[in-house]
């Protein structure tokens, strides 16, 4: 079928039923994906009916977007965006930050940063404007109170013990 047309608007599936227009494609006789609008809701659906199947988007004569079976989003380039929030956890094999990272328990709000041309990490408690820590690159530097539990130690050599003996 071809359709041509001098507007913007070539084909329209109008449902006057209320179940909603959709476009089916099939594959001997059975429908195997869809796009249309459902009976109730102003979502449009995409969906592949194939239970191992993918959803592939692309631009460019490539694949941008992979939607797999298991509900993963693969990207092909950059993700650029305003806040990105998850429920759940995060994995990769790095992150990689511009200034530091905040971290919350719901009472304080923690930073980890670098300054530039520093080679060393602070971790400051940013709700209360305290230094916690700071790491060099040949020393480690506390700046609370210091509670260890346990042995203080140098290389496999007990400095002081539990009862602080040394």
């Amino acid at each position: 079928i071809v359709v041509s047309s001098a507007t913007d608007q070539q084909l329209t599936l109008n449902d006057t039923s209320g179940a909603g227009p959709y476009l089916a494609l099939a594959r001997s006789n059975t429908r195997r994906s869809y796009i249309g609008f459902g009976s109730s809701g102003n979502n449009l659906n995409i969906v592949n009916e194939y239970a191992d199947g993918a959803t592939i988007i692309g631009s460019g004569n490539a694949t941008t977007l992979t939607l797999d079976s298991s509900q993963n989003a693969t990207f092909a380039g950059t993700i650029s965006s305003g806040a990105i929030n998850s429920s759940g956890a995060f994995s990769g094999h790095s992150v990689t930050l511009g200034y530091g990272a905040t971290f919350t328990n719901g009472n304080t709000n923690f930073l980890l940063y670098n300054n530039t041309g520093d080679n060393l990490l602070y971790m400051r408690d940013a709700t209360n404007g305290q230094m916690i820590t700071t790491w060099y690159t040949d020393r480690f530097q506390v700046d609370k109170a210091l509670r260890v539990q346990g042995n203080i130690m140098k290389g496999a050599t007990v400095v002081m013990d539990a009862s602080r003996n040394l």
